[in-house]
């Protein structure tokens, strides 16, 4: 991979443009490891998994979390609606999660048969320790106030990546199962001892493939480097409009700055892209003054 002489970064499964480009194909390949993640996190038989969402467009990967919609079907012949993703939201995908899963659930309302819902789930990779669990895996059902399941039709289940360093204080590398070899994929991309575990288990190997084809691919890696990118330039616009609503006093003046911030980032950003000077967005990001600059040449208000 040499689009230029200065040293590219290298993506891994962290980043949610290749999460969903190498999980969402319907080769025998692409559909043995998803069907293996999914059955391995959240425990279910899975024999048949189908993304209804597979396109990873360019033109929308900087405004839309990438996330796998997938259909399963378990070796009991019961079908799942499965919500896959890995986010940069960190801690607080386990708060988000539950309006997330909710919206996956009430979708089926817009089927032919109200009222008689399939179960879903949804699993997202965090980049985070958990503050709530020391567990690589955690899963969460609706208990009332007893503890006890009122539905296992609605589980997410989060994994907390960073937490399989805490495994191998105890395990040797080759010592580790599938699902933790996978997930030190995940959390390290490609290194020696990944190369290792590939001679284990072919569900790293064809993973690792993946990586690094989606590295060698400059269209993907252009559409993953701006993904990046847009997210350090919204976390700054987040910031400034964190300030300008404290700067009022007002709760509402807060969420309006917040959104309105949004929404000028995404506008600046598809003027910059559209012009070709995507590599302005982490200087902008970066520099309060570029941006007020930015926004008066492109006269967003």
């Amino acid at each position: 991979m040499d689009f230029s002489n200065e040293v590219k970064e290298r993506f891994t499964f962290k980043n949610d443009i290749l999460f969903k480009w190498a999980l969402q194909g319907e080769d025998d390949d692409t559909q043995r490891v998803r069907n293996v993640i999914i059955s391995s996190v959240t425990g279910l038989n899975v024999v048949y998994s189908e993304v209804r969402n597979p396109e990873v467009l360019p033109e929308k990967a900087d405004f839309k979390n990438m996330y796998l919609d997938i259909l399963v079907r378990t070796q009991e012949g019961i079908y799942i609606d499965i919500e896959m993703q890995s986010s940069s939201f960190g801690d607080a995908a386990r708060d988000k999660s539950l309006a997330y899963l909710a919206r996956l659930y009430s979708n089926q309302l817009k089927g032919t048969e109200p009222y008689r819902f399939a179960p879903a789930h949804q699993i997202i990779f965090v980049d985070v320790r958990s503050k709530h669990d020391d567990v690589l895996i955690s899963h969460m059902k609706i208990q009332d106030e007893m503890g006890n399941c009122l539905s296992n039709k609605m589980q997410t289940h989060i994994v907390y990546m960073p937490y399989i360093d805490d495994i191998l204080k105890h395990k040797c590398i080759n010592e580790l199962t599938l699902t933790e070899a996978i997930v030190y994929l995940f959390q390290n991309g490609i290194t020696d001892d990944t190369i290792e575990l590939s001679k284990k288990y072919q569900e790293v190997a064809i993973l690792m493939y993946k990586e690094d084809q989606f590295n060698d691919v400059e269209s993907l890696y252009t559409v993953a480097e701006s993904r990046k990118r847009f997210l350090v330039m919204q976390a700054a616009h987040m910031e400034d409009a964190r300030n300008e609503g404290l700067e009022e006093g007002r709760a509402e003046g807060r969420a309006e700055g917040r959104a309105e911030g949004e929404q000028k980032s995404l506008r600046l950003i598809t003027k910059l892209i559209a012009d070709g000077k995507s590599d302005l967005i982490e200087k902008v990001a970066q520099d309060q003054e570029l941006r007020e600059q930015l926004y008066k040449e492109y006269h967003i208000e």
